[in-house]
């Protein structure tokens, strides 16, 4: 496993009270500060790297061995478990029956999950890849979901904080990747935003925050991030501060020469928010002396992305939030207790082996737990290349 450390926003010192155990979130923020630790959460994105996908990336400086899942999935596992975000967005996420549900079951998520309608992973002996938002269900319920398959496949989640009390609206997207496709990416982003609202307009409560995450296989300066900074959104990190990478890979070149490769070291995931929130701390990258060879994938790291995780300020004392009274945490109340009797309904006669509690508040396109669901129509696209994919 990386060694990485979580690091204050405001003064670069060591955030101590995610940094210990990391395995158990903290119930109070480091002293000195204004906000109570539950007036903030950890926020991950991470592109997982799809099973299939891994094996035929043509990464130069990987052994075959550490692309194969079964190396991989266990790695995987471990870094969610370090984590232990409050909210994670996944792309490129794969083998859900498996591997993700029962994982996120075990460790207390509930899981809004879409595949792609057509998936690359597929045809190199995969299930099909897609976008997944797991929220801790000791601190979230999912009220309503939005879900789309293609162009670009990404999940959205209307999500209902039991502590705060607070709507929050949450997407997770993964655009088109390659150099050349900078005008789908914006394509997408302006059909996902179009979706977003028509989503938000529907909701019986309006949602104060929206947090997008993603794996956009873009720069900060493309179009398909200005575009969201346009509708409101306002990066969370500084690409140059906190992430001057989220992927740093060698893939072999053009020609037949093994020796042949080409270094792709780029920022393109990215977390933002609307209204502008406060960065508490971030999980820093590796040193460079970590990263064996400037590889990913390696033999301790499972992707070829590198896992984004910020602690931000969130919550009713939160600048630019909104305090709706008592009528809000009475509608908050019997709306937990709605969500909770569908899901009782939903998940009954599920099981695991060793007796406990099978894999719980798992919704998938197609799929109904109970929550309001949207499904856009979306045109079909080609297959992702990953040949010249950042």
């Amino acid at each position: 496993m990386l060694k990485r450390e979580w690091v204050c926003a405001d003064d670069g010192g060591t955030d101590v009270g995610v940094q210990e155990g990391l395995k158990e979130m903290p119930t109070k923020q480091e002293e000195g500060t204004e906000e109570a630790q539950d007036n903030s959460i950890v926020v991950c994105e991470f592109n997982v790297l799809a099973n299939g996908l891994a094996q035929h990336g043509k990464f130069s400086r990987c052994d075959a061995e550490y692309l194969t899942w079964e190396h991989r999935s266990p790695l995987l596992r471990d870094e969610i478990a370090r984590i232990r975000a409050d909210i994670f967005g996944l792309a490129e996420c794969n083998e859900f029956d498996t591997f993700w549900e029962p994982m996120f079951a075990e460790e207390g998520y509930d899981v809004v999950y879409c595949a792609k309608s057509k998936s690359p992973a597929q045809r190199f002996g995969g299930t099909a890849d897609g976008c997944c938002i797991a929220v801790r269900r000791d601190r979230f319920r999912v009220v309503s979901k939005l879900q789309r398959d293609d162009a670009p496949v990404a999940v959205a989640a209307q999500l209902l904080d039991i502590t705060t009390q607070q709507h929050l609206l949450v997407c997770m997207c993964h655009l088109k990747s390659g150099r050349t496709f900078g005008d789908m990416r914006s394509a997408q982003m302006e059909m996902l935003l179009a979706s977003i609202s028509e989503f938000e307009e529907g909701l019986s409560r309006p949602c104060p925050t929206a947090i997008m995450l993603g794996d956009f296989n873009a720069h900060s300066d493309e179009m398909c991030v200005t575009m969201c900074e346009e509708a409101g959104f306002t990066k969370v990190f500084s690409d140059v501060k906190h992430y001057p990478w989220t992927t740093w890979k060698y893939r072999h070149g053009p020609s037949a020469d093994p020796k042949d490769e080409v270094e792709q070291k780029h920022t393109i995931d990215h977390i933002l928010a609307r209204p502008a929130t406060r960065l508490v701390s971030y999980l820093a990258l590796p040193s460079d002396d970590e990263v064996t060879q400037g590889c990913f994938p390696s033999a301790t790291f499972p992707s070829d992305h590198v896992s984004v995780a910020v602690r931000i300020a969130w919550g009713p004392n939160r600048e630019g939030s909104e305090d709706h009274g008592d009528s809000d945490q009475t509608e908050a109340v019997e709306c937990v207790e709605r969500i909770e009797e569908d899901h009782e309904g939903d998940t009954a006669g599920k099981g695991t082996e060793n007796g406990a509690p099978g894999a719980t508040g798992v919704t998938r396109a197609g799929t109904s737990a109970g929550e309001s669901e949207r499904q856009p129509q979306t045109p079909n696209r080609a297959d992702d290349d990953r040949s010249d994919s950042h």
